[in-house]
């Protein structure tokens, strides 16, 4: 009892640790050497200072410790039950009347060590990091401050009753030779819906002072029957309140993303977004986990090494085109946001259970 308890869970979390912990490394050296020959022409051609590359791949450091946390798993305890499924250990703990359950729950455990530490940079470190990171990585390719910007804006004015859309809002600072900076809104992708017509335009500015949108180069279409007017430009009343700019949803902590969907005045699109960004959080969290699980019920099923990296690899391939694919799934509505967040989990999970009752 004794053996089972204490001894066997040591010796297997002393079998893995060390091949995680140098997969961890691995992983995080080959995501930095990724981004620096990514930027490295942009930072020769602009004369980037290394200090600013250096602070790029800091901020970046937790975003890589993300990835390599859940991803490393697999690899590591596929290698661990190879060595010692060729050494015949397996065997010999089979022999002794321990069932290779009892061989998965401390790495489960493990799994949940490491969640807990993905906890905490996922939601504390990593959003901080993030807006650094986009703050460096601006001043790379474009050698200055990145401006604010919003996403899917959608608001009806109450006064005049005409719905204003833009795919993109930025707001940027022009700095005029003797005149004082200037802070102006950019509106991208515009369309502007009133009663008499339809009115859409690539480009145009909310001036906040007057109370007005001036789109450029704007389409007027009145009916489907009538062929659109192009207009140099028109100028929208528009007397609602303007929104503040918030943070990108990936450099806002936990908390703030909770506090977010208390706001009344969240759109539809930001609230989906939101929801999904928080109920991605946990689940990335839980990912460990879930991965120790898969991963140990497949490497006692599969001893054989060629085989098992094989199904490692094509795990975490489907993993990973579910979990890129869950965004794209929250925004459309196609599912709902806390589904898409938990949607490759909730895959992982049902494939370990499945090859469970394998190992009774």
């Amino acid at each position: 009892m004794f053996f089972r308890r204490i001894i066997l869970p040591c010796y297997i979390w002393k079998e893995v640790w060390s091949l995680y912990a140098l997969g961890v490394l691995l992983l995080i050296i080959l995501q930095t050497t990724d981004i620096l020959t990514t930027v490295a022409g942009v930072a020769i051609r602009n004369q980037t200072p290394l200090p600013v590359l250096a602070q790029l791949v800091l901020y970046r450091l937790p975003y890589f410790i993300y990835v390599a946390l859940p991803f490393s798993l697999p690899f590591a305890i596929l290698l661990a039950f190879g060595r010692l499924a060729k050494d015949s250990e397996l065997k010999v703990t089979y022999s002794a009347g321990i069932r290779p359950l009892s061989l998965v729950l401390p790495l489960v455990l493990f799994g949940i060590v490491i969640s807990s530490i993905s906890f905490v940079i996922n939601n504390q470190i990593r959003p901080m990091a993030a807006s650094a990171f986009n703050t460096a990585i601006y001043q790379v390719f474009y050698q200055q401050l990145p401006p604010k910007h919003a996403n899917y804006f959608i608001e009806p004015d109450q006064k005049t009753g005409n719905l204003f859309y833009a795919g993109t809002l930025q707001e940027e600072t022009l700095n005029v030779a003797g005149q004082a900076p200037q802070t102006i809104t950019r509106i991208y992708g515009a369309m502007v819906s009133t009663p008499e017509a339809t009115y859409t335009a690539q480009s145009g500015i909310w001036n906040k002072d007057s109370k007005s949108w001036t789109l450029e180069g704007v389409w007027e279409s009145r009916n489907t029957s009538s062929t659109p007017i192009q207009l140099p430009h028109k100028e929208f009343t528009y007397t609602e309140a303007f929104k503040p700019f918030t943070q990108a949803l990936d450099s806002q902590g936990f908390s703030e993303l909770r506090s977010s969907l208390d706001d009344p005045t969240l759109g539809t699109l930001e609230r989906r977004n939101t929801e999904f960004e928080l109920d991605r959080r946990i689940a990335d969290s839980i990912s460990p986990i879930v991965f120790a699980f898969a991963s140990s019920v497949l490497g006692l099923l599969l001893p054989n090494r060629s085989w098992a990296f094989a199904s490692v690899i094509m795990m975490l391939f489907i993993y990973w085109a579910i979990f890129a694919a869950g965004p794209q799934l929250s925004q459309l509505g196609a599912i709902p946001p806390m589904l898409a967040a938990w949607l490759a989990n909730l895959c992982l999970a049902v494939f370990g259970l499945s090859l469970v009752r394998k190992l009774w």
